[in-house]
Formats: C-alpha cells, structure tokens, sequence
C-alpha cells in the first residue's frame, strides 16, 4: 500500500491505494475503488460548522466520484457538471451552488493558513 497525499484549494487529505474495494464512509474515511482517503478532522469539525455544509460536502463528494479523486478532472466539464447536480438536488440556482463552493473553498483556505504548524 503506497500512501499519496494531495492539498486541493487547501483542503488536507491523504490517498493510499488498497486491494479491497467495499465502499465504507465512516469517521472521515472513505473507501472506493481501491483508495482508501482520510480527510483532515480539524478541518471537517470547521466545515461542519458552516452554514450550507451540506451542499459544499455533497459537491465536493460528487467532484470526487466524477474525477475519480482529481486524477481525471477537467474544469470545463466537472465544474458544471457538479454546480448543475448541486442546484437539481438542492433546488438552488447554479450561480449559489457555484458560490457556495467558491465561498466554502476560500474558508477553508483561510482557516488552514491560519493553523499554527500546519
């Protein structure tokens, strides 16, 4: 198992390929497709926090079931593709799913740089 570690806009998690594939999501853990991914607690308790979190964490996990965790993102299509599903689901417009998880995104930036040793 070979761990790789990714920073996404200032979002921590850490990737470790795995032989077993059950997909599990529990205390921040995610398996699927032969990745294990842990997200940083600290930052999940500070999302959590926000208003709108649960439009922001369904985006975030749609980016990563359509890029397959970034490796194939492109932004002119999973961009809209993720704002468009966030409006449907949430009933939203585009433009307010796209500034919740521009809004989102830049919050988590900041707390991470205002982290001491981090």
């Amino acid at each position: 198992m070979s761990a790789f570690y990714f920073a996404e806009e200032g979002v921590a998690f850490s990737v470790k390929r795995r032989k077993d594939t059950p997909a599990v999501e529990s205390l921040g853990i995610r398996r699927c497709n032969k990745l294990e991914i842990k997200r940083d607690p600290e930052t999940e308790v500070f999302i959590n926090s926000m208003e709108n979190s649960n439009i922001y964490f369904f985006m975030r996990d749609e980016f990563d079931r359509t890029t397959n965790y970034g490796e194939s993102y492109n932004p002119e299509v999973h961009d809209l593709l993720v704002v468009k599903s966030a409006a449907e689901k949430f009933s939203i417009s585009e433009l307010k799913a796209d500034k919740i998880y521009i809004d989102f995104e830049s919050a988590i930036t900041e707390f991470h740089s205002k982290r001491p040793g981090k």
